[in-house]
């Protein structure tokens, strides 16, 4: 007798209400667990780069 295959299990996924870039308004982002996380290891990557660029010119502080 052969074995009936399991049907694949849905991935569990997480919603978080989210800010959009630009607007007041919050939408809501449903990913994996494993997604979420990726998402935030990027964000975080990307904010050390843009701290490591220093200041830049401009504002009151730093003229130029």
């Amino acid at each position: 007798m052969s074995q009936q295959p399991k049907p694949a299990e849905e991935p569990r996924l997480v919603c978080e209400h989210v800010e959009q870039m630009g607007s007041h308004f919050r939408r809501w982002v449903c990913a994996t667990p494993e997604a979420w996380e990726a998402r935030r290891r990027r964000d975080a990557a990307q904010l050390e780069r843009m701290g490591d660029q220093g200041a830049g010119c401009g504002g009151v502080t730093n003229p130029c």
